[in-house]
């Protein structure tokens, strides 16, 4: 506790943490639960059982933020049924569960279930899929390995775009050593990574140095946090051995399953939490100079962080050097992140909540880089949360990621649908439809007969 602030600066020179907070991530979320479910574990192993069903409800509503906290999860659930039987809880437990069963029920999302199945035929609404799971590698222990060898060569991240001041060598560097140390253990530098995608993701020590907060990873004390789980033999408390196993097991569980993508570093974001409070709870007799150093050093990237990074999602893939863009030209910067922000407004005017929709948009190589009309897409979802939207290109087959199964819209499946807004290049000519009056080139909206 006497070297709070000294923790509190070092914890918010975690680039990607800080950028965060300004935005509306869900892994900040997540991340924030797992605190929660943590400081409530604590209180239960220290004998406190009306912490239960405050517990349960951290536990609930965890789950329902992000499928990836299923990660920390099972290894905090596996505690917690450890617990639950020495300090004779189950009980407890089970009778919290049977009361609060209605509130999951509340947090599954059953009105998009229905939604899917109605106009996909599947609860899930997926599409048929080519090989493996886009975001799933196939290679076991090695991939995990090899996946885990990039996260912490990643997280070695002083955030200073050196290359931009013509160092490249010294971003090179990183990339070399990643691959050297890839080949001499496993001949082979693209495992860990979707069989999908092994062509075309590759380690880049540049993204860490991106302007957007998806590619950033954790700055200077982010590899302090990366390591610090592992430091366990300076440990003495047993609080302290449960962050070190839920904050190894998740990460173990990460890079055995999740295939190797640059913007990976934010699903992490729990785990360098975890590392961090293990830091912290060391307790090192640091120097007054180091220390000096080390609060110079993160506030400075503090600063930097502020005023030179872009926090998503103000701005998708940004070309911007900075988020204080925005307050020369608000509007300007609208429809910079949104080309068609004209067309969301317009459409609110006359789209009657419940009444669904169909967009169409050129499959090309914006579609596959999430860019220009598909940031759209983003508006639109936010806009009209009680209408289903189906996203289709000009030959009416099914728009997801560009390597699904393609599906045709059928004809008497239109029905379903009161307008098509179209969004490409090309002139449709769509039966049981009319064309609205155009008051915008670069939209056509069409309403049903």
């Amino acid at each position: 506790k006497e070297n709070k602030l000294f923790y509190l600066i070092l914890f918010l020179s975690i680039s990607n943490l800080f950028l965060s907070l300004f935005n509306t991530k869900n892994d900040l979320y997540s991340t924030t639960y797992l605190v929660l479910g943590i400081y409530l574990l604590f209180k239960l192993i220290d004998g406190n059982k009306k912490v239960i069903p405050f517990f349960l409800l951290t536990l609930f509503y965890a789950s329902g933020i992000k499928w990836t906290v299923i990660f920390y999860l099972l290894p905090l659930t596996l505690i917690t049924i450890f617990y639950s039987f020495k300090k004779n809880y189950t009980i407890e437990f089970v009778k919290y569960l049977l009361i609060l069963s209605p509130l999951i029920l509340l947090l599954i999302p059953l009105d998009i279930m229905y939604f899917n199945q109605k106009f996909t035929g599947s609860l899930s609404g997926a599409a048929l899929i080519e090989g493996a799971n886009h975001y799933l590698h196939q290679e076991g222990v090695k991939g995990m390995s090899a996946n885990f060898i990039r996260y912490l060569i990643m997280s070695m991240d002083l955030s200073f775009p050196f290359h931009k001041i013509g160092l490249e060598n010294f971003v090179n560097l990183f990339d070399k050593i990643e691959n050297n140390i890839q080949l001499a253990l496993f001949n082979n530098n693209n495992l860990g990574i979707s069989s999908i995608f092994k062509n075309e993701i590759k380690f880049n020590y540049s993204y860490v140095l991106r302007p957007h907060s998806d590619f950033i990873f954790y700055g200077f004390f982010g590899f302090v946090s990366f390591i610090a789980p592992f430091l366990f033999w300076r440990l003495k408390r047993e609080k302290q051995y449960i962050i070190v196993f839920i904050s190894i097991i998740f990460l173990i569980l990460f890079c055995y399953n999740i295939s190797w993508f640059p913007w990976n570093a934010r699903y992490l974001l729990p785990y360098i939490v975890l590392g961090s409070i293990i830091f912290a709870s060391l307790n090192l007799n640091l120097s007054i100079s180091i220390r000096r150093i080390f609060i110079a050093y993160s506030i400075l990237l503090i600063l930097f962080n502020l005023f030179a990074h872009v926090p998503q999602p103000l701005i998708k893939h940004s070309k911007t050097d900075s988020w204080l863009t925005i307050f020369k030209d608000r509007d300007k910067f609208k429809k910079f992140s949104i080309p068609d922000f004209s067309l969301v407004k317009n459409l609110k005017n006359f789209i009657k909540s419940g009444e669904n929709f169909i967009v169409v948009m050129d499959r090309n190589d914006e579609l596959i880089r999430l860019e220009g009309h598909y940031q759209t897409v983003y508006a639109l979802l936010k806009e009209f949360d009680n209408n289903y939207i189906k996203f289709i290109d000009t030959n009416f087959e099914s728009l997801n990621q560009p390597k699904q199964f393609r599906k045709k819209l059928l004809d008497y499946e239109f029905e379903n649908y009161s307008y098509i807004i179209n969004l490409s290049n090309k002139v449709l000519i769509i039966d049981g439809y009319e064309m609205m009056p155009k008051d915008n080139k670069n939209y056509i909206i069409y309403k049903k007969l």
